[in-house]
């Protein structure tokens, strides 16, 4: 399953001020992506609830809003379990597509759904910053992250000149399945001045996203011979071991310019299949310890 968080949401102390929407806003807000619980946190939202959010050694950081709530664990392809969500009783939730199945169960118990708000490019976070604004009545707190958010993925590519060739593979099971252009990760590496080796490849499916994957051979991967290869692992604990298994010594890759150079990295999953709140920083950490690109 994709890595994903849920938080049960309820207002911070004191009404809601800032738009004209305030006195409309939901009282309490379910969301199910590390985006959207950061963000609706950094709103000034106390969250009630929430799914782990940067442990065991991951690289996400969860918002100071986050601290100290209540965990609520997700569960491939539905996302919260629905009688946990009953008993919680909110008033709306944040969703993506990646959970889009449970969608149906959820709304059935007259909640409000929303799950087509998650950044799936980089040029898509601040407008989805401000659309989970307007909808919890925090407009006015929009503006400074927004601006914040805008900064720091301008400062992150400022002076690139170096243009690699990347291959970054979703490390699941033994198949080498790529990442494309119009994929989270994907965009990140784009961003951070990385060019893709998949142009021309079909799109497959995978965990929900469709169109953002295709598969590739160990042939065509020689064939395309990136100068970095960056490999996604995925899954449960388990299987993320396997896949770090599979692919830190892949015969097929031996030479590639990736390999003979040293550029084969097996890293973090989180901060490049999903959204992040500060899409800078990833694009600083790939173009700077990824394609070593200053």
């Amino acid at each position: 399953m994709l890595v994903a968080v849920a938080v049960a949401l309820g207002l911070a102390g004191g009404p809601l001020t800032g738009t004209a929407d305030a006195a409309k806003a939901p009282k309490s807000v379910v969301t199910l992506t590390p985006f959207t619980s950061n963000i609706t946190a950094r709103l000034g939202v106390r969250p009630i609830a929430a799914a782990p959010v940067g442990e065991k050694g991951s690289m996400m950081r969860a918002a100071p809003g986050l601290q100290g709530v209540r965990r609520l664990p997700m569960s491939h392809p539905n996302g919260p379990d629905i009688e946990t969500l009953i008993r919680l009783d909110p008033d709306l939730v944040l969703s993506s597509p990646n959970w889009r199945t449970g969608t149906p169960k959820i709304r059935s118990q007259r909640i409000e759904v929303i799950d087509g708000w998650e950044p799936l490019r980089v040029n898509t976070v601040s407008p989805a910053v401000r659309r989970i604004a307007k909808k919890l009545g925090k407009t006015a707190k929009a503006a400074k992250i927004t601006k914040a958010i805008d900064a720091g993925i301008k400062k992150a590519r400022a002076g690139i000149t170096k243009r690699p060739k990347v291959l970054m593979v979703l490390g699941v099971g033994t198949n080498t399945t790529a990442f494309l252009p119009n994929s989270w990760g994907g965009d990140i590496v784009g961003y951070a001045g990385g060019t893709l080796v998949t142009a021309g490849l079909r799109a497959g499916f995978a965990e929900g996203t469709p169109g953002s994957f295709a598969p590739l051979s160990d042939e065509e991967v020689l064939r395309r011979d990136p100068d970095v290869i960056i490999v996604v692992p995925h899954g449960n604990d388990d299987q993320i071991q396997q896949a770090k298994d599979t692919f830190a010594n892949r015969p097929g890759w031996a030479s590639t310019r990736a390999v003979q150079s040293g550029q084969l990295h097996i890293v973090d999953s989180e901060r490049l299949l999903q959204a992040s709140d500060n899409p800078g920083a990833v694009i600083e950490w790939v173009r700077r310890d990824l394609l070593k690109n200053r």
